[in-house]
This record gives structure tokens, C-alpha cells and sequence, in this order.
């Protein structure tokens, strides 16, 4: 249910192992990318803007997970 797993993840320590999680996940992802980008596109203004837009989705992604698990754990 919903509302079992909001009360599981606003517990502190389950909230900080989903964070460490989320985070490690999405920076994961960030470095798979990456390497696809460096190996297929060969242009490299685009490299290197598609380089910088990848760190920032990934920063939003980790600033908009953190985000929504302090609301959890707060009770908002």
C-alpha cells in the first residue's frame, strides 16, 4: 500500500538508504551516458553540450529526489 511505504520511508535510517540509493542510481545513469555520448557523437561543441546537459538533469534529478524524500521524512 501507499501508505505503508510513506511510513517506511519517512524513518529516518530507511530515508538516508533511499537517498544513498537514488543518488548512486542517478550517477550511475549520468556515467552510462556519458560514455555513450563520447563513443557516438563525434562533433564536439555537441559533446560537450550534451556533456554539461547530462551533469545538470542529473544534479536536478538528485536535488528533486532529496527534495521529495525531506518532505516524506517531515511529514509534509
Amino acid at each position: 500500500e501507499y501508505s505503508d511505504a510513506r511510513v517506511f520511508v519517512a524513518q529516518p535510517l530507511n530515508a538516508f538508504g533511499l537517498l544513498t540509493f537514488l543518488l548512486a542510481l542517478i550517477y550511475h545513469s549520468m556515467l552510462g551516458v556519458q560514455v555513450v555520448i563520447e563513443d557516438y557523437i563525434h562533433t564536439r561543441w555537441l559533446e560537450v553540450g550534451l556533456q554539461v546537459a547530462i551533469k545538470l538533469l542529473a544534479f536536478l534529478a538528485a536535488l528533486a529526489s532529496a527534495f521529495a524524500l525531506v518532505r516524506i521524512v517531515l511529514g509534509a
